[in-house]
């Protein structure tokens, strides 16, 4: 079973993103390794808390079968993160299954990756999405190829399933 490289802001991420996608990852057979600009703990902002096992600068695509980018306010800092855009940029690339929820899917915008396409955020955001070319939908969840958006909290559970069914079909290809 592939690994899925979960990247979240070392604070204030948001606890229901991160806790409930590497669940529900992890209940589908997958591995989940997680990484942020920090190793060791990192803090949610409802106050949970995991380690960083990895920097995002250490980590290498051909590793993994997804890269999903958790929200939360935290996430901010990483919208103009070159190192958290570069990554997107070689996962999509790489042709592996990429992640964004909450105000994370800005980094995928920022890195080019989601110009004409189907997305949504936390809608804080949804200005930003539109001015760099992005069809905002709003939606809970959007799938636009191998690439997943989901709206906030709420959508975590969804969003992960999503994440799921195309890890699972990218594996049947």
């Amino acid at each position: 079973m592939c690994k899925v490289l979960v990247i979240a802001a070392p604070r204030n991420f948001r606890d229901e993103e991160l806790f409930e996608t590497v669940r529900l990852l992890e209940e589908a057979g997958y591995e989940t390794v997680i990484a942020s600009t920090i190793t060791g703990p990192i803090r949610g902002s409802e106050g949970g808390w995991t380690r960083s096992q990895i920097l995002i600068a250490q980590a290498r695509v051909r590793h993994y079968c997804a890269v999903v980018f958790i929200g939360g306010w935290g996430a901010v800092a990483l919208h103009d993160d070159l190192t958290a855009q570069r990554l997107a940029k070689a996962a999509f690339d790489a042709g592996l299954v990429l992640g964004a929820i909450c105000v994370a899917p800005v980094i995928l915008a920022r890195a080019g990756l989601l110009k004409d396409k189907p997305a949504t955020c936390y809608e804080t955001e949804a200005e930003k999405l539109r001015s760099m070319g992005v069809d905002y939908t709003g939606n809970m969840v959007e799938v636009a190829g191998r690439v997943v958006t989901g709206n906030g909290p709420a959508a975590a559970s969804e969003f992960a399933r999503t994440l799921i069914k195309l890890i699972h079909a990218q594996g049947e290809e």
